[in-house]
C-alpha cells in the first residue's frame, strides 16, 4: 500500500471554504480513481493561516499514477486553487505503508462523487444551515426579508425573468414554500441582495437537486451570483449527497448563462416553449447541469 502526502495553507478565514472546495475536487478525484483505499484531510490553524495536510492511501503505485498522471511526484492542482492557497507544496511525498490498522467501524473511506453515492434520496434538509462563500453568506429566509425581496423582484431587470411578485406571493413561494423548496437569503457586505433556492427530486433512480436564484441588479457584475451558486453547489454535493445539479435559465438570458458556466454548469439542451414569460408568451429554456468534478 502507498501513502501519498501533500501540504498547503490558506488564509485562516478561508479554511472552511477551502475544505468544502477540496471535498468537491481533490477528494472526489481520489474517490473516482480505482485503487484508492482511503483519504484523510487534516487541518490546523497556525497564526493567520489554516494548514492542510492531505493523506491518501492507494493499493499500488499504478493506482497513484492513474490519479496523478505520468509524473506522480508532482502535486495535482485544480482551477480555483490560486484563489485560496497562499502556500503549497509543488511535489508530494510517497511512502510504503509498513503497518496499517483500518477498522471498518471507524475508518474513513473516500466518498464517491456526491458524498457517498447512495441511491437513496437524502434525508430532510436542514432549514437552519448558514453557508459561507468567498464574498457571500447564505442564511435561512425569514418573514422579515419579504419586503426587501419584493423590492428586488419588482425591479424590471429581475421581473422580466421572474414575473410579478406581490408581498403575499413572496411569503407563499419564497419565505415559507410548502413544496419542499429550500430558500436561502443571499447577503453581501451585511445587506440582503437576493435569494437562492433548491428543490430535491425524491425518486431514488432520478435523485438530483434543481437550483435557481436572483440578485438585485445593483449587485450584478461582481461575481456574487456565481459565488452564491458555487457555495450552494458544494453544500448539495458534500452535505446533501447529490451527484448532479440542474438549473434552467431562459435560453436568451445570456448574463445568467455565462455566470452559471463560470461555476461549471454545462448546457444540456434547449427546452422549446418551456416557460410562459411575464408578457404572456412561451419562451425557450436552457437545461444546464453540473457534476461534482465540473465544479470550479
Amino acid at each position: 500500500m502507498i501513502a501519498r502526502i501533500w501540504r498547503g495553507a490558506v488564509r485562516r478565514e478561508d479554511g472552511d471554504a477551502y475544505a468544502s472546495y477540496m471535498q468537491a475536487t481533490g477528494i472526489a478525484g481520489y474517490a473516482r480513481t480505482p485503487g484508492n483505499q482511503a483519504v484523510l484531510m487534516l487541518r490546523r490553524d497556525v497564526g493567520d493561516r489554516c494548514e492542510f495536510l492531505m493523506l491518501s492511501l492507494w493499493d499500488s503505485r499504478t493506482a497513484v499514477t492513474a490519479f496523478a498522471g505520468p509524473a506522480p511526484d508532482k502535486a495535482v492542482f485544480y482551477p480555483e486553487d490560486d484563489r485560496y492557497l497562499v502556500e503549497r507544496d509543488l511535489t508530494v511525498r510517497h511512502y510504503e505503508v509498513d503497518t496499517a490498522v483500518l477498522d471498518p467501524a471507524i475508518g474513513y473511506r473516500s466518498p464517491p462523487p456526491g458524498r457517498g453515492g447512495t441511491l437513496e434520496p437524502p434525508g430532510p434538509p436542514s432549514r437552519s444551515s448558514v453557508l459561507h462563500g468567498r464574498a457571500v453568506r447564505l442564511r435561512p429566509v425569514t418573514p422579515d426579508d419579504a419586503v426587501r425581496l419584493a423590492e428586488i423582484l419588482a425591479h424590471p431587470e429581475v421581473a422580466r425573468w421572474w414575473g410579478r411578485f406581490d408581498l403575499d406571493r413572496v411569503h407563499r413561494e419564497l419565505v415559507a414554500p410548502d413544496d419542499g423548496t429550500v430558500p436561502f437569503a443571499i447577503e453581501a457586505d451585511g445587506q440582503l441582495i437576493g435569494l437562492i433556492q433548491y428543490w430535491e427530486e425524491p425518486e431514488p433512480d432520478y435523485c438530483h437537486a434543481a437550483v435557481d436564484l436572483f440578485l438585485g441588479p445593483a449587485w450584478h457584475g461582481r461575481g456574487l451570483g456565481a459565488d452564491a451558486l458555487r457555495t450552494l453547489a458544494r453544500h448539495l454535493f458534500q452535505e446533501r449527497g447529490h451527484h448532479r445539479l440542474t438549473i434552467d435559465p431562459a435560453a436568451h438570458n445570456q448574463r445568467a448563462i455565462r455566470s452559471y458556466e463560470r461555476v461549471g454548469f454545462r448546457p444540456v439542451g434547449v427546452m422549446r416553449r418551456y416557460e410562459r414569460g411575464p408578457d404572456g408568451t412561451w419562451h425557450d429554456g436552457l437545461l444546464m447541469d453540473l457534476l461534482p468534478e465540473d465544479l470550479t
